[in-house]
């Protein structure tokens, strides 16, 4: 039970940042083809964490490698969600200002590595604790309801988003005699769920540090389907 709630409410801190940052960025005028682009110049770096960090997490715990990589990813969440929201307008073909690859890139690349060191992490784990009688099954079932509580959080936020945004519009005329519609946005709902997201991980991370330091002693016969425990 307790693996479970952790593994279906781990991800709701970060769905905020994860599923509206991009959708910001392409509303501010950012290309998505650069953004696809900027996503595939991750993946070298991401391989190599996983190759550095691979003996730490294939060790006897690995579930504490996910827990210590947890407030990292956290807290580059909130600091991407910061520097997306700040980030002004672009006009079409302007270049993303220098703060953005000073400030923002290395955030980005912070959040990339947690988030692919959390997710070996979790794999090593769910290798670790699931009955080799019952095969790929038990590990399949742990991976199912990891993916239900990445995925979940994600359908919240979107839904949450324009509920939460408070947005003003006034139509007025241009000196050319063109109606001109300005639109002013004193509630920002990305901004109150990246604050709400923040909160919430730093509540998570404290509540659940115990659980998962039990998760962590836990012997591989602790799993073992209870009619069939070895005596």
């Amino acid at each position: 039970g307790g693996m479970f709630f952790m593994l279906m409410t781990c991800k709701v801190g970060s769905a905020p940042a994860s599923s509206l940052s991009s959708l910001k960025l392409v509303e501010k005028g950012v290309d998505k083809q650069f953004m696809g682009m900027l996503a595939m110049c991750f993946a070298p770096v991401e391989i190599m964490a996983t190759v550095l960090l691979s003996k730490w997490i294939a060790g006897s715990k690995p579930i504490m490698a996910w827990f210590y990589a947890f407030p990292v990813n956290a807290l580059s969440c909130f600091l991407v969600g910061g520097i997306v929201w700040l980030l002004p307008a672009l006009s079409p073909g302007e270049a993303l200002p220098w703060q953005f690859w000073v400030f923002g890139l290395p955030v980005m690349i912070s959040n990339s590595i947690a988030r692919t060191l959390q997710f070996v992490s979790i794999m090593a784990f769910f290798t670790h604790i699931s009955d080799p009688l019952f095969g790929g099954t038990n590990m399949t079932v742990w991976n199912t309801i990891a993916n239900m509580g990445g995925n979940w959080p994600n359908y919240l936020v979107l839904k949450l988003v324009e509920k939460i945004s408070w947005e003003t519009c006034e139509t007025g005329t241009t000196t050319a005699g063109e109606l001109k519609r300005v639109c002013n946005n004193p509630l920002d709902g990305f901004v109150v769920l990246i604050a709400c997201g923040a909160v919430y991980s730093l509540v998570w991370m404290l509540l659940m540090r115990k659980k998962i330091q039990q998760l962590a002693v836990s012997t591989s016969e602790d799993w073992r389907i209870g009619s069939i425990k070895k005596a």
